[in-house]
């Protein structure tokens, strides 16, 4: 458990009853369509093929579990972990509009893909972005199985990877089915569209996704922001950690999988014929106009500086970071004296005020 973890859960369910609520309901809506007794009946939209059909719907049933994730991730106040688990969020939601868009101009650096080497474009059918994708997967496979037996210690493991005649297989098929100039866009790209992920995502009209969601948590989802877990004294001898829940900042990761997985709801129902509650067009427009603020006033910004009122005296702080939740539920934060030689302290957002 983390420090003062189970107040912390209260709070944030109380903090953001309006704003949970609506993301439940749309995880419930999506649950219900695809779990009934006779299994989730489909009714496939123009130029859907039952082989992309039958992808998509597994990439929503894997969304539906990412969202279900990280729900409980911002009801636990790790902040962090949940706007992580977003950018796995954002390229099921990306592959789905993949394989689903009626149309689809796959673009690289804002230019149109005019062809491929040694064969024209051809149009990007349902049944050929189905087997891109999976070829994608067929020669990733083998190629993992190839580095297994390459690499000391694993060697022993790889047979744990398949039968290696069945996955050569595969691959030999995959080869076939999608020809020699789509493996080297997808060998370069490394993405199974040819293109790289922001490419993809500005062919679907998705960039400003890639950019808030995608690219803004690259530095956490590969360990580059460990500064903002931990507060030094100016001295480097003393430190905070910033280990607890952080209450104040459920509420971007939670808008954000909200947003996308909105999005995966209006592509299998549109795409797939997936019979979705009516209340699901409701919860959307209300989920546009929510902001996701609850308990963020005020906002408090890492490394801005305020003046913090203690009795008559009002000295001057910079912010460190959000700090642990308190007995009562309340979120702290750390902020150190300026002027040298103090260490970091707890202060709570209602004694500060920002420095004009």
């Amino acid at each position: 458990m983390l420090p003062q973890e189970d107040v912390a859960k209260k709070l944030i369910e109380r903090m953001y009853r309006r704003e949970l609520g609506i993301a439940r309901k749309l995880l419930s809506h999506a649950v219900a369509a695809t779990t009934g007794e006779e299994g989730a009946p489909l009714h496939l939209g123009k130029g859907v093929r039952p082989k992309a059909a039958g992808l998509a719907v597994g990439l929503f049933s894997k969304a539906c579990k990412q969202f279900r994730s990280i729900l409980e991730l911002c009801v636990l106040g790790l902040c962090e972990d949940a706007e992580t688990l977003n950018r796995a969020l954002f390229e099921s939601v990306l592959a789905l509009h993949f394989l689903l868009r009626p149309r689809l101009v796959l673009r690289e650096n804002r230019t149109k893909i005019k062809g491929i080497p040694a064969k024209p474009l051809k149009r990007l059918t349902s049944d050929l972005r189905a087997d891109l994708y999976l070829a994608h997967a067929a020669i990733k496979r083998e190629k993992q199985l190839r580095t297994f037996r390459n690499t000391h210690r694993l060697k022993g493991l790889s047979k744990y990877l398949g039968d290696p005649a069945e996955i050569a297989c595969l691959a030999a098929e995959a080869r076939k089915a999608i020809g020699l100039g789509w493996e080297e866009r997808q060998r370069t790209s490394r993405n199974y569209a040819g293109v790289t992920i922001k490419s993809l995502a500005e062919s679907l009209g998705l960039l400003p996704y890639y950019v808030a969601v995608y690219g803004q948590q690259a530095t956490g989802s590969h360990a580059g922001d460990a500064h903002d877990f931990v507060d030094f004294d100016r001295a480097n001898s003393t430190f905070n950690t910033a280990i607890g829940p952080d209450c104040e900042g459920v509420g971007v990761p939670l808008l954000g999988a909200c947003r996308l997985f909105s999005g995966a709801l209006v592509i299998v129902r549109d795409r797939l014929g997936l019979s979705l509650d009516p209340e699901i067009d409701v919860l959307m427009i209300n989920l546009t106009k929510e902001r996701m603020s609850a308990g963020q006033s005020p906002k408090i910004e890492r490394g801005k500086k305020y003046l913090l009122k203690r009795g008559v005296v009002e000295i001057e702080v910079e912010a460190q970071g959000a700090g642990p939740v308190d007995k009562n539920g309340k979120q702290t934060w750390i902020v150190q004296q300026l002027g040298g030689g103090h260490l970091p302290f707890r202060a709570y957002p209602r004694e500060l005020k920002a420095k004009e």
